[in-house]
């Protein structure tokens, strides 16, 4: 046979549940004690009992905090009873006790009655343990809390308190046991004397928080002020039955000690009156039962359980009339719970007082008896009763209470929650992320916050995607991102370098057509058409090589030889020029070095000519410019061979987006471009210097105009490619067209060069031969009209 001594976990949190809703507060956790399933069997209660309501998205639970058991009371805490000052609950000063008239009583500006010196609750010099020098109330006989000897149980437990003032939820359920109620108290009085500022738990605590324990001794009334406790609704005239019975218990052992037979009666009496189990018992200063002495909120229920199963057995054994083993022969459990136990609700009644219906004794088809809690907060000190809560059945209860002090939501400065704040915009709703280190955290709470580019939402915590994935439209998952092996050729500024490259590339193929259609005019000839090859074809390769980078898929082949014209490219043009420029300015200096500085220009020019004649020698120079040629090919060839680069296809993944290219890093780029920067800087010097060396066709003036030009677009394009190149790598920060971007710079850089150094070298030779063409055409009319005339 069973029946429930206290109600049942469901009842005792719809209580909690309707307490919670009156106040309107938002976010809660359970308190509990390590190894106690109270805290978790309360915390399940209370999340079907919201999901019940259908309030699961107003309500914000948090995990379970679990205090560890530093220290308790021994058999010896409990041995003097004023020691401890155990107040029974109807020992309150009911005076205080407000009246249920449907108004609400004062506030103050803070939330508070309005209190004053007179209004403080007085000290009670018997009901209070002494004050030691630290503060602390000073237990005797060994009964004060020691603090435990694993410093890290320590340190979790100051970890855990100060957490809990910290939080962002707006109360605090409480199923903490006896023994960490005192370490709780003691903790949270150090945290505020070391000066952190102290925030109202808001506490709904269940009969565990045992109301009639002086917390005046901790001085933690700033942190208790307005917390709740419910207990079991005890009758008064249930109460003092109890307390009177337990009086007569204890006056048959005072009376006649040595012959009393209850053993246990006399140990346990023992060990409240701080005496020896080994001592006999009229040797013992005997504990009184008076009116510090408290009864147990549940003892009301354990006699109405017990009274309730006698009179039903006696109702059994009634319906047997003189065989007393009937019980032992027919006895069905289902059948004696539905004709015995549920028939005496109508009949039974153990505690009657004012009402008709106060007291009576009976239980529902589940084994449980009419619940009803009485509801108690902390004010000033002290619990005052300010309400009860019923249980009317089909689950649902009646709340009748008239708080002195509302509980409230915590918000933050714009008048949002501090634990489930409204997320506008783009930001979502990021709970407290946990780590390692920490014992507790606020799980259920959250803040607003913009994700990551490469973030995704899962669980309310933010995840990053890898390197090839990136989030799907809502922000929950990481996608795989599809694999582009080109660079996107419809971006605007590939889509003009690349035009770019193909108009430079179809002007230059037509000045070499039109230079090759007219080698053998002088002025071709007298300026070296043996340097066209080199000049045109390495201006003709930058162009080719700033297209092939965004139509050739990624592959080593063409990795390589997109390299190769990167390199080559500048170098043949380079490299023509530098042969050049070196020959003209070893001619000026060895003119001058001759000592025919006397002489007039016409005869420099007479000299310069003389010494031009050796310029001819196109074998030599030929030579000198392919010698220039293989050493920056081997450069490159040696250089992949030692960092074993050649052809390297790599994956990089700018923003959203997976792209197998060839290795274009920055330092990949000028590391090819170094042989070519050496040739371009002396280059440069030598056109500088036979700028003015007198030629024909002005060809020393636009070398170096040229040269200049050159220079210049290097310098400005590297300026602007490290501008645009944010960081060594590619990543979720950079731009979703960073690689096309910077390659594009580069390209044009590179395109740039080379026909702005065919169009200065060979525009003047151009215009002089369209000038021939006219003239020759001029000519051949004059000569056609001049044949027609005579004929």
């Amino acid at each position: 046979m069973f029946a429930r001594t206290v109600w049942s976990d469901e009842i005792q949190a719809r209580a909690i549940y309707d307490i919670i809703q009156h106040f309107d507060l938002a976010s809660f956790k359970v308190i509990g004690t390590v190894k106690d399933s109270n805290s978790d069997s309360l915390a399940a209660s209370l999340e079907k009992e919201i999901e019940y309501n259908g309030n699961t998205e107003n309500f914000s639970i948090c995990d379970i905090v679990r205090f560890p058991v530093l220290s308790g009371f021994s058999n010896q805490c409990a041995c003097s009873v004023k020691s401890l000052s155990r107040v029974k609950r109807s020992s309150l000063d009911e005076s205080q006790t407000p009246v249920f008239d449907g108004s609400e009583p004062s506030l103050s500006d803070d939330g508070l009655p309005p209190i004053s010196g007179d209004d403080l609750p007085p000290i009670s010099d018997g009901g209070r343990p002494p004050i030691s020098d630290d503060g602390r109330p000073h237990i005797s006989d060994g009964s004060r809390p020691s603090i435990s000897s694993d410093p890290n149980l320590s340190t979790e437990f100051e970890a855990l308190v100060n957490h809990i003032n910290k939080s962002k939820v707006d109360a605090f359920v409480v199923a903490i046991k006896a023994e960490s109620k005192i370490d709780f108290l003691r903790v949270l009085q150090d945290l505020k004397r070391s000066g952190s500022q102290p925030r109202r738990l808001q506490m709904i605590a269940t009969d565990t928080w045992d109301i009639s324990d002086d917390l005046g001794v901790y001085n933690v009334s700033d942190f208790l002020e307005g917390s709740i406790t419910i207990v079991p609704e005890n009758s008064k005239m249930a109460e003092e039955s109890i307390r009177n019975h337990l009086k007569n218990l204890v006056s048959s052992i005072l009376e006649t000690p040595q012959n009393n037979s209850n053993p246990w009666l006399r140990k346990i009496w023992k060990s409240v009156s701080c005496c020896s189990t080994s001592a006999n018992l009229a040797d013992c200063d005997l504990a009184q039962v008076d009116e510090q002495f408290a009864i147990d909120t549940k003892i009301e229920n354990v006699m109405n359980a017990a009274v309730l199963f006698s009179e039903a057995i006696e109702s059994f054994f009634s319906s047997c009339e003189l065989d007393k083993d009937c019980l032992y022969r027919s006895y069905q459990g289902d059948l004696f719970f539905k004709n015995y136990i549920m028939r005496v609700n109508s009949e039974l009644k153990l505690w009657e007082e004012t009402t008709q219906d106060t007291g009576r004794i009976h239980l529902d088809c589940i084994g449980n008896s009419p619940a009803k809690y009485a509801i108690y907060q902390f004010f000033r000190g002290k619990f005052q009763k300010i309400g009860n809560w019923e249980d009317l059945g089909d689950h649902t209860g009646k709340l009748n209470i008239q708080p002195v002090v509302q509980l409230k939501n915590r918000k933050d400065g714009t008048g949002s929650s501090l634990c489930s704040p409204i997320c506008t915009g783009e930001t979502y709703q990021i709970y407290d992320r946990v780590s390692d280190e920490l014992t507790a955290y606020d799980d259920c709470c959250y803040s607003c916050q913009e994700l990551q580019a490469n973030a995704v939402l899962q669980q309310g915590q933010i995840k990053y995607c890898e390197k090839g994935s990136w989030p799907g439209r809502n922000r929950t998952v990481c996608e795989d991102i599809p694999i582009e092996t080109l660079y996107n050729i419809n971006y605007l500024p590939v889509t003009i370098g690349i035009s770019f490259n193909i108009l430079a590339s179809i002007g230059i193929l037509s000045i070499w057509i039109t230079v090759y259609l007219n080698k053998d005019k002088e002025v071709i000839i007298n300026t070296g058409y043996h340097y066209v090859p080199f000049l045109l074809g390495g201006g003709l390769l930058c162009q080719v090589h700033g297209v092939g980078v965004f139509i050739l898929q990624a592959t080593p082949t063409s990795c390589y030889l997109l390299q190769l014209m990167s390199a080559l490219g500048p170098t043949l043009i380079l490299a023509a020029i530098l042969v050049k420029t070196y020959k003209i300015y070893q001619i000026f200096i060895k003119t001058f070095q001759d000592g025919h500085l006397q002489l007039q220009s016409s005869l420099i020019c007479s000299k310069l000519q003389d010494r031009l004649a050796i310029f001819g020698q196109k074998t030599l120079q030929i030579a000198a410019v392919t010698v220039i040629i293989a050493l920056q090919l081997c450069i490159v060839i040696v250089g992949n061979c030692m960092n074993n680069t050649h052809g390297v296809v790599i994956h990089i993944y700018p923003a959203n987006r997976h792209i197998q290219v060839c290795d274009t890093s920055i330092l990949e780029l000028f590391t090819t471009q170094i042989f070519n920067i050496i040739l371009l800087i002396v280059a440069t010097f030598y056109g500088y210097m036979a700028r003015h060396v007198p030629s024909k066709y002005n060809e020393t003036k636009f070398i170096s105009f040229a040269m200049f030009a050159v220079f210049l677009i290097t310098i400005a394009g590297t300026a602007v490619l490290l501008a645009i190149h944010e960081s060594a790598g590619y990543d979720k920060d950079s731009k979703e067209h960073e690689p096309e971007l910077e390659m594009v710079v580069y390209c044009t850089m590179v395109g740039l060069a080379g026909v702005f150094t065919v169009l200065l070298m060979f525009t003047n030779k151009l215009k002089v031969l369209y000038k021939l063409w006219k003239r020759d055409k001029m000519k051949t009319e004059v000569k056609e009209m001049t044949t027609k005339l005579t004929s």
